[in-house]
């Protein structure tokens, strides 16, 4: 699932997630609308908060 899908689906905005993940919420909107894939660290703390539906191969198209 994209993050844009996840965040859609769980009534969540930008401001949310950035301070559920200590991420930017500039860099969120860039993840969210796939202008940027995250770095490792980052790419961590989406699959924590999102339980594992928002995953790497979701960034890259793998497995759709």
């Amino acid at each position: 699932m994209k993050l844009r899908e996840y965040m859609v689906k769980n009534g969540l905005n930008n401001i949310q997630i950035s301070e559920l993940s200590d991420i930017s919420e500039h860099t969120i909107a860039k993840y969210k609308n796939d202008i940027r894939i995250p770095r490792l660290k980052h790419m961590t703390k989406i699959f924590d908060i999102t339980q594992g539906q928002v995953t790497p191969n979701d960034f890259y198209g793998v497995g759709q």
